[in-house]
């Protein structure tokens, strides 16, 4: 996982949240490596699941706009700027990560 998504997930997520992936998945016994990947694999699916819950919810014109945060890389500027558009968006990041999580456990048990 890069720095800027460890970051960014960090920021939203919560640093409680991002350090208990490897406890709720049961991977502490997986070599670092294992847990690496299975991580970013994670962490790329919870991305792109608030990405697009997130889009559903703006109008076109705020669609725009948040597209222009995430060309230029600017995750910051996008969270501020989505905050003010999205009612409770921190709980809402944690809601969506937390059903994508849901998901993946469903997975890795079957």
């Amino acid at each position: 996982m890069s720095f800027l998504q460890r970051t960014f997930m960090i920021d939203l997520l919560g640093a409680e949240f991002v350090a208990g992936l490897t406890r709720d998945l049961g991977i502490e016994k997986e070599s670092n490596e294992s847990k690496e990947e299975i991580l970013v694999s994670l962490g790329e699916n919870i991305a792109q699941r608030i990405t697009y819950e997130v889009l559903t919810r703006l109008k076109e014109e705020e669609r725009s706009k948040a597209e222009e945060f995430l060309n230029q890389s600017d995750a910051g500027g996008l969270v501020s700027y989505l905050k003010g558009r999205i009612a409770d968006f921190e709980n809402f990041v944690r809601s969506v990560a937390q059903d994508e999580l849901l998901e993946t456990r469903k997975l890795i048990a079957a």
